[in-house]
């Protein structure tokens, strides 16, 4: 559903909505001449509950270290199972990458289910939309949040 992104390489990363235990992974695919290779960067709903989130729907974004923020349609410890969703980092490290939750939505009126891509400014905020939660309707109708990593 979401796009990919480019390194300086030339590597590609993006997230699958399903794939890995089923819940979504964030993936990179490295090109070797012709041929891709992908490596599975972190595979979502691996804690209890899908407290690091699931269904990864949306495009990665890059921040100036190499970081890669993200966010989840589900899972998260904000609001009961199957969860109201998740903003993650992605750090490189030497033996692959480690996913951190930064922020957990807890439903109406904090937000939930943010299905859209990040924007990250020049100090490392990231700034998106949820689809659902906020004020008004039966389930709200989404909020527009900031997270500061």
């Amino acid at each position: 559903m979401a796009g990919v992104i480019l390194d300086s390489e030339g590597n590609l990363y993006g997230t699958g909505a399903e794939g890995g235990n089923n819940w979504g992974i964030a993936f990179e695919l490295k090109r070797s001449g012709s041929n891709w290779t992908q490596v599975m960067l972190h595979n979502f709903c691996s804690l209890n509950n899908c407290a690091d989130g699931s269904q990864p729907e949306a495009p990665l974004v890059f921040d100036k270290t190499g970081g890669l923020y993200g966010t989840t349609l589900g899972g998260g410890t904000g609001c009961n199972y199957p969860g109201c969703g998740v903003v993650f980092k992605l750090s490189p490290t030497k033996t692959g990458w480690t996913e951190t939750v930064l922020y957990s939505f807890k439903g109406k009126p904090d937000g939930s289910s943010p299905v859209q891509g990040l924007t990250l400014d020049g100090k490392d905020n990231l700034f998106g939309v949820t689809s659902a939660g906020g004020k008004g309707g039966t389930g709200g109708y989404g909020t527009v949040f900031e997270v500061t990593p």
